[in-house]
Parts: structure tokens; sequence; C-alpha cells
């Protein structure tokens, strides 16, 4: 699908969901970040976490936390 390019910028968390990867060794979180950096965007937050549902959702819960404490 092709996307029209805008000059819009984002501030983005990246979430990568893996039991074997750190963030040394994460290749394709490494491609999402330089990707949206390249694009103008802001990457905020980088994270591995482990396969498991509470973890993930810890995680995100987390962060969308601190955006919300950060823009009252």
């Amino acid at each position: 699908m092709k996307h029209g390019s805008t000059n819009t910028t984002v501030s983005v968390a990246v979430l990568t969901v893996s039991d074997t990867r750190i963030i040394d060794d994460d290749q394709s979180g490494a491609m999402i970040v330089d990707g949206l950096v390249a694009s103008g965007h802001s990457v905020v937050c980088r994270e591995i976490v482990q396969d498991d549902q509470t973890m993930i959702a810890k995680t995100v819960t987390s962060w969308a936390n601190e955006i919300g404490r950060a823009h009252v």
C-alpha cells in the first residue's frame, strides 16, 4: 500500500516481544527505530519483553500512564 507524504511527526514507543532477544541483538527493533528516526519521528521508549501476556500488558499500560501524566 502506498502512503502519501506528510509533514506530521509523532513520538512513538517500540516494543519487541521475544524470549531470546536483548537490545544489542534485536535487529528488527533496531530497523524499526532507524526507519522511524529517518522519517523524522521521535522514539521515546524502546523495550524488549518476554512473550508473556501479563508482561506485555504491564509494559503498554505503564507507557500509557506515563504519557497520560506528561499531558496533564
